[in-house]
Formats: structure tokens, C-alpha cells, sequence
């Protein structure tokens, strides 16, 4: 079994890759009509009948391709108990299968999850505004870390104050800083050595997941904040 993250929830982007991966000789457009491609999608959330429901279908031997195709689209909408599901597929390997769960960002899910796929990142083509207001952010949250870095400890906790007035907005602040992190681990020159950029990702990526398990909003900011 191969298991991947797409980082994209476009289906023609998707088909594209999975075709790609697989080498197979058939059209983006046929791949989702195919019956060896078992789709999981949200409705309104990904629950673990879906998921016992997608394992039994994997089961058999594929139909019509070399392999079988167990996707999960929007895979962050997934229950807990739906991944923890996921996870079980994952440690029982069929040579014929290959598992795609697509999303925009891969963070979301348990580290479980990630640690036993392989994360692929999707490009998609940006706007001119998108691609100015990308950098515009990358600017600020530079600067953000550079302060927080230089600061003492009650100076930390007032800079980081503004990016916790409710959950929403600290999952996106969250998600956005794991996002130019990595993004800062690929390029020739960061604006900080790599230690410490893996260093103030792990710790993201634990703040990110303290966010999604409801904990406090703004104990969990400082505490990164604090500990970065």
C-alpha cells in the first residue's frame, strides 16, 4: 500500500497526480468514473462509518486498473474517531492499494497520519493579488518572529496578544506561520538558521494541534509564544 497527502482539494489536480503515481494509461477526466476509485467525501463531516465503509470496499481486488484508489476529499473534516479509523487502513498494507487523502493543509490531521503518509505538495497558480497578498503576509510574519525572538518574556505575551482574540483567528495565524515555515526550510536562504526554524515549527505544528482540541486560545499562544 502507498499512502499520500495532496495538498489541494481540486479533483482535476488530483486525478492528474494519482494517475502520475500510479503510471497509468487513462484520461484525468475518466479517473473518478473509474471502479477501482473510491471516493470519500464530507457530508457535512468524514465519519468512521465512511471510513469502515471505504475499508470494506478496498477489500477486494481491483476491477478494472492495476490498483485500487481509497481518496478522501476535504480529509480535514474527518472526526477524530474517523482518522483514528484511518489509521488502522493504514498499518493493514494491501500491495494493490494506494490511500490519497487531499487538503489543503496537511497539519490538520494527526501527526499519526502524517508520520505514515507521503505529503505531496500541489502548486496551484496564484493571482497577482493572491500572490501579492501571499507576500505581503510572509513580510508581517517575519517580522512578528524576529520581535518575538528579541523580546523579553511580558513583551512576548503583549506581541503575540492581537493573534488570539478568538479560535478562528488563531488556527488561520497558525496555519499561515506552519505554511512560511516550511516554505522558509526550502529556500536557499532563510531568514533564520535551520535549527531554529525547525525548532519554531515543531512548536507551531503543537500549537496548531493544542488548537484544534479546543484547549485555551490564549494560554496556548503564549505558552508558543514563550517557547519558541
Amino acid at each position: 500500500m502507498h499512502a499520500f497527502i495532496l495538498t489541494t482539494i481540486n479533483k482535476e489536480l488530483i486525478a492528474a497526480k494519482l494517475i502520475k503515481l500510479a503510471d497509468l494509461e487513462i484520461s484525468g477526466n475518466n479517473f473518478f468514473n473509474q471502479p477501482d476509485a473510491v471516493v470519500i467525501e464530507p457530508n457535512p463531516s468524514i465519519t468512521i462509518a465512511q471510513i469502515r465503509k471505504l475499508q470494506t470496499a478496498l477489500s477486494r481486488k481491483p476491477l478494472k486498473l492495476p490498483k485500487q484508489f481509497g481518496i478522501i476529499l476535504s480529509a480535514q473534516l474527518m472526526t477524530l474517531a474517523a482518522q483514528n479509523a484511518f489509521l488502522k487502513l493504514l498499518e493493514e498494507p494491501t500491495k494493490d492499494t494506494i490511500l490519497c487523502l487531499s487538503l489543503e493543509n496537511p497539519w490538520e490531521l494527526l501527526p499519526t497520519i502524517l508520520s505514515r503518509c507521503q505529503i505531496i505538495k500541489i502548486q496551484e497558480a496564484r493571482s497577482k493579488k493572491q500572490e501579492a497578498s501571499a507576500q505581503s503576509l510572509d513580510i508581517e510574519l517575519k517580522k512578528l518572529l524576529v520581535k518575538l525572538l528579541r523580546a523579553g518574556i511580558g513583551e512576548r505575551l503583549i506581541l503575540i496578544e492581537p493573534y488570539g482574540k478568538n479560535r478562528a483567528e488563531a488556527l488561520v495565524f497558525c496555519q499561515s506561520l506552519i505554511e512560511f515555515l516550511e516554505n522558509q526550510l526550502h529556500i536557499d536562504k532563510p531568514f533564520l538558521p535551520l535549527p531554529k526554524l525547525q525548532k519554531i515549527l515543531k512548536k507551531s505544528l503543537d500549537l496548531h494541534l493544542r488548537l484544534k482540541q479546543n484547549l485555551n486560545v490564549r494560554l496556548s499562544l503564549d505558552q508558543w509564544a514563550l517557547g519558541i
